[in-house]
Order: structure tokens, then sequence, then C-alpha cells
């Protein structure tokens, strides 16, 4: 499904979060990760190359990045987070340094669907909520993504 700031964006704006249109973010149950070797083909054949590999010393919410370079000015980065089963909620981690886990309730196990650009997506359910968890309940006051700090401002309680 779509997640953080593309989920934010999509179902706020219909649109990328300013400053966050060359970065898109999904999230995919840990329960596929084996499938990591077609994903990454899949992503080759479509003009991808994987970039940053993050692995979580503790085993969990492994994290691939993929992008694709159109031309000097514009490119564009797909990053797939693979949610995982944490102390009784769902994780992801914010790979900074010292890695941070964060954790989310359970909004993965049924999805609503948002259009975006011309195409139907799956979002957490309910996304309201999820987004709310995530950026707090000012979420709907759109913020530049340089005036965002994951470290800091997000909502998501850290382990």
């Amino acid at each position: 499904c779509l997640f953080l700031g593309t989920a934010l964006g999509a179902y706020r704006d219909g649109d990328f979060c300013g400053g966050d249109i060359d970065d898109i973010d999904i999230a995919i149950d840990i329960k596929y990760f084996d499938k990591m070797e077609a994903i990454t083909e899949s992503m080759r054949l479509h003009g991808l190359t994987e970039g940053s590999v993050f692995t979580h010393p503790l085993g969990i919410a492994p994290e691939r990045a993929f992008t694709r370079q159109f031309n000097a000015q514009e490119r564009v980065k797909l990053d797939i987070f693979f949610i995982t089963p944490y102390q009784g909620k769902m994780a992801w981690v914010f790979y900074s340094e010292p890695p941070q886990i964060r954790l989310i309730d359970d909004y993965f196990t049924k999805y609503s669907t948002v259009e975006f650009y011309g195409e139907t997506y799956n979002i957490p359910s309910p996304i309201e909520l999820y987004l709310e968890a995530n950026y707090g309940k000012e979420w709907r006051t759109p913020i530049h993504r340089h005036n965002w700090r994951w470290d800091k401002d997000n909502q998501a309680p850290i382990v």
C-alpha cells in the first residue's frame, strides 16, 4: 500500500506532498520479503536500479530503495518498507543513527483505496487514524518536506 508521505499526499492533496514529488513510499508485509529477488528484477526491468539496502540488527522491518534517473534534473526514488509485527504492533524502521523502530497499530490487515494519478492504490485503513498516528492531529495542514524532521516530527512511538 502507499505509505508515509505518499499516503498522506495521495489522501489529503490528491498529489505528492510539497518537496516530496521524487520520493514514493510503499509498505509491504514482511511475509513477502522472500519475493525480494523477484521485486528487484521487476524494478530493473522497469528501469530502476537498487540503491540503499537497510537491515535492522534484530532482522525486523528491512527497507529497500530503488531509483530511476530520467535526466540530470529528474529522478524518482522508490522506498519499500517491509512492515513487521513487533511487540504486538506493526513496526517500520527509520534508518537514522541509531535506527529508530517506529510502532504503528495494525492499519494493514484491511485497506482503503485512493485514486492517485489516474490509478487506484491501497492505503492503510482507517487512513485518518493512521495519518494522525504518524503526523499528529495537524496532519491536514500541509508542511513542506524541508520543514519536516522525521527523527523529531513523526508521531509513531519509538521503541
